[in-house]
């Protein structure tokens, strides 16, 4: 949802003022929020599945609710 809300703001900062440049920088934006999500899930994963190969900390942030 965070992300749709980015592109709507994005277009219609695009729309009314004409800078283009938006586009790119909430792309990057919304990419950089999906992999530091994903982090999380693949840490709470490999140490749920795999915990004698990843003893300890992962190295990877705590996800919440996992």
């Amino acid at each position: 949802m965070l992300g749709s809300i980015g592109v709507i703001a994005g277009a219609l900062v695009i729309r009314f003022t004409g800078w283009t440049l938006m586009d790119p920088i909430v792309a990057v934006g919304i990419g950089l929020w999906v992999s530091s999500r994903a982090r999380g899930y693949c840490c709470a994963i490999r140490s749920t599945y795999c915990s004698k190969a990843c003893p300890g900390d992962c190295g990877f942030p705590k996800s919440a609710g996992l």
